[in-house]
């Protein structure tokens, strides 16, 4: 599996790790879970109250396996995990996620309900159909898209809500929603950062996989075909420079007129290589803007000069590193950003108990959407999710935020 956040098909379960990270900023873990704020007065914007700026250190959480979790609650939660298995370890992080999201932000009206999947379609229905009889109103997870895809039926047939950690939009629905990242968000935003003029032409280099084909759907969908200048695919041992000599050869005038930007959807050493081979081709960064996507936040952007000046979308980073911090303190290990998923499902769910049942549908689906340690973000009615991604430059020393994302949504979802 590739990197959580950046497949077309699931999280990945061993997602990219938070890292040392710094002190963050003050305030920004404020309201998480809660709408955002709205224009509109008839909006519904219900808030949380703020994070205490200082939790005790020695507080925590109930333990997944401490029976004092279970308790009379105006909402009840169903968590469908993997706690057996190969992913056991995984699942078990994700519900300590969830529940320190319910006790963080003091959520006594809701009761979660974990139930094992073991990463299998069968156990998953049976585990649903359980939580089901147990009478949930909502379930967090499945993380899989194969495990989520034989939940769904039955949850359709019931009417209960799916807030999926997969992000594998081809199995999304009428209330099953993937929270997982899907790239077809940041290609947007870094294309529509960059693309102000009618005649400016973007090309693409791309990955064969499923993480590539995501990004070439997106990248279509975005890209008018006037606009664009190539799409070259590569493999995992494709040599950098067949592969720049391929998008220089394919993009007409591309030595003699280069392409205004390409998007580089690579990581790594893959990445500082073809940033290298393009401005050896005369396809350099003083005449072509290099964009990127999430990951490139992982690679070692110092590695390349070229890459000084380049571009690359993601999420916020400032509520991630609070929650990271948060998380480490309390259980030791740093969260897995599929993790900060778990947290703002929980988060969402903590909102939903705050306003009456009849009225959940409709909060599930407010337009302002609702913030969460991965940024704001709301859930469209096919069953994606938009979130808001920041724009990074690549500096000498590493990267810097040049344009955070909206700080609210536009009242028509995007298409």
């Amino acid at each position: 599996m590739e990197a959580a956040g950046a497949t077309q098909g699931d999280s990945d379960a061993a997602a990219a790790d938070a890292g040392e990270l710094d002190t963050p900023s003050p305030g920004g873990s404020e309201n998480a879970g809660a709408p955002v704020a709205d224009d509109d007065p008839a909006a519904d914007s219900t808030q949380f109250a703020a994070l205490p700026p200082a939790l005790d250190p020695e507080a925590r959480p109930p333990d997944i396996a401490d029976p004092s979790t279970t308790r009379a609650a105006r909402l009840r939660v169903g968590v469908l995990l993997p706690l057996s298995g190969a992913y056991a370890a995984t699942g078990r992080e994700l519900f300590l996620a969830a529940e320190l999201a319910l006790f963080e932000l003091d959520a006594t009206g809701v009761e979660l309900l974990p139930r094992d999947t073991a990463s299998d379609a069968d156990m998953a229905r049976e585990a649903f159909l359980e939580l089901a009889a147990d009478g949930v109103s909502l379930v967090i997870g499945p993380l899989f898209g194969w495990t989520t895809e034989a939940v769904m039926p039955e949850a359709g047939r019931r009417g209960i809500p799916i807030l999926a950690l997969s992000n594998d939009v081809s199995v999304a629905g009428r209330d099953a929603w993937m929270l997982g990242v899907h790239p077809r968000g940041e290609v947007r935003r870094i294309i529509r950062h960059v693309l102000a003029a009618a005649d400016q032409r973007i090309g693409l280099i791309a990955p064969e996989t499923g993480y590539g084909n995501a990004v070439v759907e997106a990248y279509r969908l975005e890209v008018a075909p006037h606009n664009r200048s190539g799409v070259v695919r590569y493999s995992e041992d494709s040599e950098p420079g067949a592969v720049v000599q391929q998008f220089v050869d394919g993009a007409q005038g591309a030595v003699n007129r280069p392409v205004d930007a390409i998007l580089i959807a690579a990581r790594g050493n893959a990445l500082r290589a073809m940033a290298a081979e393009l401005a050896y081709r005369n396809v350099a960064p003083d005449r072509v803007r290099y964009l990127g996507l999430s990951s490139w936040r992982t690679s070692d952007l110092q590695g390349e000069p070229a890459l000084v000046g380049g571009r690359f979308a993601d999420l916020p980073e400032d509520s991630l590193r609070q929650f990271a911090l948060r998380f480490r303190r309390i259980y030791g290990t740093p969260p897995s950003r599929t993790a900060a998923l778990a947290y703002d499902a929980a988060a969402v769910a903590a909102n939903l108990a705050a306003v009456t049942p009849d009225r959940r549908p409709a909060r599930l689906l407010a337009p302002q959407g609702f913030r969460g340690v991965l940024g704001a973000f709301r859930l469209l009615p096919d069953g994606t999710v938009e979130r808001g991604f920041d724009v990074y430059e690549v500096t000498r020393d590493g990267y810097s935020l040049l344009e955070p994302a909206p700080a609210r949504f536009t009242r028509a979802p995007q298409g």
